[in-house]
């Protein structure tokens, strides 16, 4: 997958993000516009989990917000 994700987790991926990850060709610059558009890099980026770390208050995010991180598994 251009995105640099796992095949697997592209499989179970809905259409659409299926679609923008393979947006752009392997051989080119262009297939990153998407990821390096949006991603971040939060301390050394190997420790850091979107959901799972503390990021507001005293809870991570998969607890603050239940319903979104449900579907977005």
């Amino acid at each position: 997958p251009h995105l640099g994700g796992r095949l697997g987790d592209l499989m179970r991926a809905s259409c659409w993000w299926r679609n923008v990850s393979l947006l752009g060709d392997l051989e080119d610059d262009t297939s990153y516009w998407f990821s390096n558009g949006v991603a971040k890099m939060v301390g050394n980026g190997h420790m850091t989990s979107f959901w799972f770390d503390h990021w507001l208050g005293g809870a991570p995010l998969r607890t603050l917000f239940q319903r979104l991180f449900l579907v977005s598994a």
